[in-house]
């Protein structure tokens, strides 16, 4: 009698430490869970995206606001047949400018407020400017001091903090791709204060949803300015086949991309 409870003991002992072994196993780091969102992410071939950026910059009692809004839509990524549409606006101190851009058989197309140019441009250059726009808020993992995951249903939530003394390069980087829009952000120079954020995931672990908020001071041509930034991103049914209609190109004018500063 006393060997089959010694046995049974065993057995239900040993079926115990497989099962906490087993929910160990899968189990995964937050840090790998976003490391491998955001890669899954970036490897999709067809993509449709919704960003919003909004700053707050303040001197004294003084403050503007300022939003750019961007859809884009990829498909066949990084093959010769590679369709790009983008529509964006930025909104500043009551006024908005409308932007639409579309890429077609070796040439970018842009309509700014009505008006349309064209210039030649390669598909590695492309892709260099899509990842721009499309990793503004993909902060590397390296620069966070904590991040934790909670499950909801079928989605995972990351949400993280970043360690502001590795934020520069991040910065530097982010403000070169929005030079175009906000002239002289590029040369800018920032104390970063907080960054926060969190990314959901779907079951597949895709990620569906970005939000990060900073706050930090910026200094430009010798005044220093406080500015609040909130970027949020919706990806929209990733893992999807995503179907590109492109505009229609007569009227555009082929124009030196050296005169929008990015050639």
């Amino acid at each position: 009698m006393r060997k089959s409870v010694k046995r049974a003991a065993i057995i239900a002992v040993s079926a115990l430490l497989a099962m906490s072994m087993a929910g160990c196993a899968k189990k995964k780091d937050p840090k790998e869970l976003y490391t491998e969102a955001i890669k899954k992410n970036q490897e999709l071939s067809s993509m449709d995206m919704s960003s919003v950026v909004k700053m707050t910059m303040s001197q004294g009692e003084e403050t503007i606001d300022v939003d750019v809004d961007m859809d884009i839509q990829m498909a066949d990524v990084n093959t010769d047949k590679m369709k790009y549409v983008a529509k964006g606006s930025t909104s500043l101190m009551g006024q908005s400018i409308e932007t639409s851009m579309f890429y077609t058989d070796g040439y970018y197309y842009m309509d700014m407020m009505g008006q349309k140019m064209k210039y030649a441009m390669d598909m590695d250059k492309l892709m260099e400017q899509v990842k721009q726009t499309t990793d503004n808020g993909n902060l590397n993992v390296e620069y966070m001091k904590d991040i934790q995951a909670k499950k909801d249903g079928d989605t995972t939530i990351l949400t993280f903090s970043a360690d502001p003394a590795k934020m520069d390069s991040y910065m530097k980087e982010m403000m070169e791709s929005m030079g175009g829009m906000m002239p002289g952000m590029d040369t800018a120079q920032f104390t970063i204060k907080t960054v926060e954020g969190d990314l959901t995931l779907n079951k597949e672990g895709y990620y569906t949803n970005m939000k990060m908020t900073m706050d930090m001071d910026m200094t430009m041509q010798g005044e220093t300015i406080g500015l609040k930034m909130e970027m949020t991103a919706e990806v929209h049914d990733p893992g999807k086949t995503v179907e590109v209609t492109l505009p229609d190109t007569e009227g555009y004018q082929e124009i030196d991309p050296s005169l929008l500063n990015v050639g």
